[in-house]
């Protein structure tokens, strides 16, 4: 739905922010195929974020988790599993996830090209935490509104996620924001081996 600020957004890349109602912080509307040949997602949607700190935002955050089984040379890969530990195996199909877009007002504020790799802040090798500037800030109580297309491919089962022959564990599958905290610093971090995930509650209609 159409939304707008308090005082009239200007410029072309104004933020759809408005006031949000109690209880709507985080909301996800998502379709979704499998395509169980291929192993494969392709994803569209709308999140809706509520701006919870108390200073406005100009900046989020969104992890593609699912990268963290895309080669050998991401963090989670990078981070010795230790004798025994679960999910020790390597995948013998690799996975990730890619946006395609993440529309503000209908303008693409994802980061990146296809001649230019998106990846985590201070690890070029590693795409599972990135930022992404917004083209205008978000006032503490205001909710943006953003429509999201991505795909997604499985990784042989590797720590709870992929796919063995006919079987499918689908998870770290779509785009998800990291959390806000209540003093407006954004708790972000790469999939790490040894972690656990942290991130707000949201509504989800898939």
């Amino acid at each position: 739905r159409t939304a707008s600020v308090t005082r009239e957004p200007s410029g072309p890349h104004a933020v759809a922010a408005t006031r949000a109602s109690e209880g709507d912080t985080l909301a996800y509307r998502l379709d979704v195929k499998l395509d169980s040949d291929k192993h494969r997602l392709s994803g569209s949607g709308t999140i809706r974020w509520q701006n919870t700190s108390a200073i406005a935002q100009r900046r989020l955050f969104v992890h593609l988790y699912l990268n963290a089984f895309k080669n050998e040379r991401t963090v989670f890969m990078r981070s010795p599993a230790g004798l025994g530990f679960r999910g020790s195996a390597k995948p013998t199909q690799w996975g990730w996830i890619e946006v395609d877009e993440l529309l503000v007002n209908g303008s693409n504020i994802w980061p990146g090209t296809k001649s230019q790799r998106v990846s985590t802040a201070g690890d070029e090798r590693d795409e599972t935490d990135i930022e992404v500037a917004l083209p205008e800030a978000v006032p503490p109580g205001h909710t943006l509104e953003l429509t999201v297309k991505w795909r997604a491919q499985l990784p042989s089962v590797v720590l709870r996620t992929g796919f063995y022959k006919r079987f499918h564990m689908v998870g770290q599958w779509f785009p998800k924001l990291a959390k806000l905290e209540p003093s407006g610093a954004w708790a972000h971090f790469p999939f790490e081996r040894l972690s656990e995930f942290y991130a707000d509650f949201a509504t989800y209609d898939v």
